[in-house]
């Protein structure tokens, strides 16, 4: 067993272990930091760089974006279903939660969104 620290000791050096130790310190800071993000609950899709819709995430729906786009919403996720560009990436890119979907040929971004909701308990401060 004493064979096996020592082995062990030779393989890792002080600045090694402070290297573990600060990868796994950075790996709960990231978890912790995920964990406390709000959930998006709002799709933009954007034509043009323009403001195509606004569209709830936890509604299931089919969007027409264009007169070849379709846009697919389930289940809080969000897809670019069917489009008329020529290399389809956006549709490879399949479902997504989190990051922004972009079709560069049709000009079309879809981005997923927090939409900060007032609480009833919330006073509104009006300043002029």
């Amino acid at each position: 067993m004493k064979e096996h620290v020592n082995e062990l000791r030779k393989l890792i050096n002080k600045w090694d272990m402070a290297l573990i130790i600060i990868l796994v310190l950075l790996s709960l800071f990231f978890i912790i930091y995920l964990k406390s993000q709000k959930k998006n609950d709002t799709v933009q899709i954007y034509l043009n760089n323009e403001l195509f819709g606004e569209y709830d995430l936890n509604k299931d729906r089919i969007i027409k974006v264009g007169e070849h786009n379709i846009v697919e919403i389930s289940k809080n996720k969000v897809r670019m279903k069917k489009s008329s560009c020529k290399n389809q990436q956006c549709v490879k890119m399949g479902w997504s939660s989190n990051l922004p979907i972009i079709c560069v040929p049709n000009k079309i971004a879809i981005k997923m969104v927090v939409t900060k909701k007032q609480n009833k308990n919330e006073k509104m401060l009006i300043s002029y």
